[in-house]
């Protein structure tokens, strides 16, 4: 999936009119084209949301499949059955990734930003020994290195304006030791990309989940009630589907024309 996304992204570089129809589907796959670092942070809060809203359905689906676990009569029916299950264990499976991924976010996230805001201390050894040559090398990380960069640039401005850097490579002995900086970035910056993909990966099974819930109730409808009744919930949830689909193309073309 990643290598289709990539290939579209190169391909609408050359064909403009392109663009909408990339940006709809990062949209719809709950991907984005390059997240900045307070993206991500916050990204810790929407997998909290997500589990809410994976749980509240799995509660919903698992008192649908009380009403029709024993009625396997017709084929509607057991497919009413299948899509209630399977929509069960999608809903649980994405609460249980959110909730271990927005941990592992919110506890790294915090150390890479302990860490970068540390640079504002650092002293010039510090600043000498910090090695930006091979910057973090991942989907994301643009934007965090860019603000390591800034720090850096900033402190050694400081640093110069007290005349505490006129020369970086100072005497040993008039330096106090300090840890060298970002010891742990790298490393959290892995647990953060790990999550980060959890986190897809639970975005998806709730809609996977959502997907067998609207179809668990239009089998129900269609084996226990009138024509009128299951025709009137399938309109409604192909409108709620267009709806959606319209409303991430709409945002995909106003990012567009922005662009």
């Amino acid at each position: 999936m990643k290598e289709i996304l990539a290939t579209l992204d190169e391909a609408a570089k050359i064909v403009p009119a392109l663009r909408v129809a990339t940006l709809a589907l990062h949209m719809l796959l709950n991907t984005s084209l390059e997240p900045d670092w307070e993206d991500i942070k916050s990204e810790s809060a929407s997998l909290v949301s997500y589990a809410t809203i994976a749980t509240f359905l799995a509660a919903v689906q698992s008192q649908i499949i009380a009403l029709t676990y024993q009625d396997n009569t017709s084929h509607v029916a057991v497919a009413s059955n299948a899509l209630g299950f399977a929509g069960v264990l999608f809903d649980v499976s994405s609460a249980c990734f959110a909730l271990g991924a927005s941990t592992t976010l919110q506890r790294h996230t915090t150390i890479i930003d302990s860490e970068i805001n540390a640079i504002d201390d650092a002293s010039p050894r510090q600043l000498v020994q910090l090695d930006l040559a091979e910057p973090l090398n991942s989907y994301g990380a643009s934007d965090v290195w860019v603000r390591i960069y800034k720090k850096v640039e900033k402190r050694m401005r400081i640093l110069r304006m007290e005349n505490q850097s006129q020369n970086l490579q100072e005497d040993e002995t008039s330096i106090i030791d300090r840890p060298p900086l970002l010891r742990a970035t790298q490393a959290s910056w892995k647990e953060v990309q790990g999550a980060l993909a959890v986190g897809n990966a639970a975005s998806n099974l709730m809609i996977l989940g959502v997907l067998c819930f609207f179809g668990s109730v239009i089998c129900l409808a269609v084996s226990t009630q009138p024509r009128t009744v299951w025709i009137v919930s399938v309109v409604v949830t192909a409108w709620v589907i267009f709806a959606v689909l319209t409303a991430s193309v709409l945002l995909a073309a106003k990012w567009f024309w922005k662009s």
